[in-house]
């Protein structure tokens, strides 16, 4: 059952524990398909989204220490830009937002791994097949929480909202 839109964005965790339970390809492919249809600068859409749909191809990054953990998530998204335009890292942010409210929506928890992946980029890139004019900015480890989580302390509205001015 579809969450509401507010649920989902008051349900999504950065979850970094999951269950080992595979995720279906078709919940990939439909979270994916929440990404494409994110905003992007003059629509030009550079991106490509490399599903990772078994626990296999997600152990190759028990290599990269700062992310070894992503290496026990039963599957993935890696996010891929070309970096033509000035904006493709906001292009990208905002793909991999409706990639994990989709994620959330269909019960599956997340995390946005981007800093910890940066010093392996090359290694990333020739891996799963990357042109090299391209950028992986993140890794999107995918699965069941292995336990409900709280939610961490957000600043209060007031906190971060002013009208009309600073």
């Amino acid at each position: 059952m579809a969450q509401s839109f507010f649920d989902v964005i008051y349900a999504r965790r950065s979850v970094r524990k999951f269950q080992s339970a595979p995720v279906p390809l078709d919940d990939l492919r439909q979270m994916a398909d929440a990404a494409r249809l994110a905003p992007s600068g003059l629509n030009r859409q550079r991106w490509k989204f490399i599903l990772l749909d078994s626990a296999e191809q997600m152990q190759w990054f028990s290599q990269c220490p700062q992310a070894a953990w992503t290496a026990e998530a039963p599957a993935g998204a890696l996010f891929c830009l070309e970096p033509s335009t000035e904006y493709w890292r906001e292009d990208g942010s905002a793909a991999i937002e409706n990639f994990m409210l989709a994620a959330t929506a269909l019960g599956y928890g997340s995390c946005w791994v981007q800093g910890q992946i940066v010093p392996f980029e090359d290694a990333i890139k020739e891996r799963f097949r990357i042109p090299n004019d391209w950028r992986v900015l993140a890794l999107v480890p995918v699965g069941i929480p292995d336990s409900p989580s709280a939610a961490p302390r957000k600043k209060t509205l007031d906190e971060v909202v002013s009208v009309g001015v600073f």
